[in-house]
């Protein structure tokens, strides 16, 4: 299977990683930055993902949401020592995911979601380096011409069918420089992208971000090997078990914007999988790293390349 593997305590596991190329006249350099997602309150797989990202050694790193299970998994505080050990290495975007304010309650003898406004465990991270994005809607200037945005909607509008409008209410209150590399960190591509994986109709007079990057769809659930073979990126069950749904992977470009969809460091969480069948799906469908390799390309209009090309290969156990 195609893959690094990565050491835990003696056993291997194994993490695919992805590499991107984002072609773009934006930037003034050569460079790279990681994108991970859904990591689900699982510290043995976050641990061994940051493995892959010390070897990878990127400029920053993106998390669009769900760092959390629920805000009272018992992994929390392994998952914050994770995080706050590598704050001092690595400049660290994070964006809300429909996990991360809520948690799970027995109820007459069934687990029901209930919403809260905590904000406890983003709080007490250490922020030397760390951005969490709640209601805010300037960018991050960074190094090489490059602005970070963060996107979050509310638990609400994930559990009401995570409709386009709002997202495109919310996003008019954003101004993208046209100048600078814009990158968008929203959790989820619905709202983003409409069925046949072009972006969905946006006030595009604030402008529109350069590259978004997103996950929460958990590659619908396919092993990577068999994900060519499914027509639209369909995956088999997405989030609320939508079967079949679309655009539950890959990468897209339209309207000069890149969209990204990452499939996840944990794919079947307590939350959904249960602690029995959870572990079993996780063995089949391992952890995902993408490394978004940024590459200056100055002369598109003389090639026919639009301002963002994006180019997924997978790099081999090393």
């Amino acid at each position: 299977m195609l893959g690094y593997l990565a050491n835990q305590g003696g056993s291997q596991m194994k993490i695919r990683v992805h590499e991107i190329e984002l072609h773009s006249p934006l930037i003034n350099k050569k460079d790279h930055f990681v994108l991970i997602s859904d990591i689900h309150s699982d510290s043995n797989k976050l641990e061994e993902v940051y493995k892959i990202i010390e070897s990878i050694n990127p400029s920053f790193i993106t998390i669009p949401g769900d760092v959390l299970d629920s805000i009272s998994d018992p992994r929390n505080e392994a998952v914050k020592q994770i995080l706050d050990y590598y704050d001092d290495r690595y400049k660290t975007f994070i964006t809300m995911g429909n996990h991360d304010l809520v948690d799970y309650v027995k109820i007459n003898h069934r687990t029901e979601e209930i919403v809260c406004d905590e904000m406890d465990f983003f709080n007490s991270l250490k922020k030397s380096n760390t951005t969490i994005f709640k209601d805010m809607y300037n960018g991050v200037p960074l190094d090489n011409n490059i602005s970070v945005y963060g996107l979050n909607m509310s638990n609400e509008w994930f559990q009401n069918g995570e409709k386009t409008k709002p997202v495109a209410e919310k996003l008019s209150s954003y101004e993208f420089d046209p100048d600078k590399l814009n990158i968008l960190l929203f959790h989820t591509p619905n709202g983003i992208l409409d069925k046949n994986g072009e972006l969905t109709e946006m006030n595009e007079s604030n402008g529109l971000p350069s590259l978004i990057v997103t996950g929460h769809t958990h590659g619908g659930l396919v092993p990577y090997n068999l994900q060519g073979l499914m027509p639209d990126n369909r995956g088999l069950v997405g989030p609320y078990n939508v079967i079949l749904p679309r655009n539950a992977f890959g990468t897209y470009e339209d309207k000069g914007t890149g969209v990204i969809i990452s499939d996840g460091v944990a794919k079947l969480h307590d939350s959904f999988g249960g602690k029995y069948i959870a572990p079993i799906g996780n063995h089949i469908l391992i952890p995902d790293v993408y490394v978004i390799k940024m590459v200056p390309y100055k002369k598109l209009e003389h090639t026919g390349k639009r301002l963002i090309k994006t180019k997924t290969t997978i790099v081999n156990n090393r």
